[in-house]
């Protein structure tokens, strides 16, 4: 089972950890993660958060969240909005057999942020 919900993040994007590889059909995705830092409150969050397109979509087009992907690097160091979901999902530990649940943020939109946003936000 997996529940969805709205994420909207304002902080400094930190990391970037994406690769782009080719899947078993023969298909180009790229895929990682992204780590933003979040000060709310004198309190300091790193947040990661997936992301994850294909090169192409579906009707053979060039997917342009591939490509803002493949430049998330140029966001390092600078101050981002993130939107996307939170979802909860699970899996079974194949050492142990024991179902595991997590909670994960996949991150959908990652633009720089705007001149108004002033204050950290997740």
């Amino acid at each position: 089972m997996t529940k969805k919900n709205d994420v909207f993040i304002i902080g400094t994007l930190v990391d970037v950890k994406t690769d782009v590889r080719v899947s078993q059909e023969g298909k180009t995705f790229i895929g990682g993660k992204i780590s933003v830092k979040v000060n709310q409150n004198g309190i300091e969050n790193i947040i990661d958060a997936r992301v994850f397109a294909m090169e192409k979509t579906k009707a053979g087009a060039d997917n342009k969240m591939f490509k803002a992907y493949a430049g998330l690097e140029s966001l390092k160091g600078s101050r981002v909005r993130v939107t996307g979901s939170l979802s909860e999902g699970s899996m079974v530990d194949e050492s142990t057999g024991d179902v595991r649940h997590f909670n994960q943020v996949e991150a959908k939109f990652i633009n720089a942020a705007y001149s108004t946003d002033t204050e950290d936000k997740a």
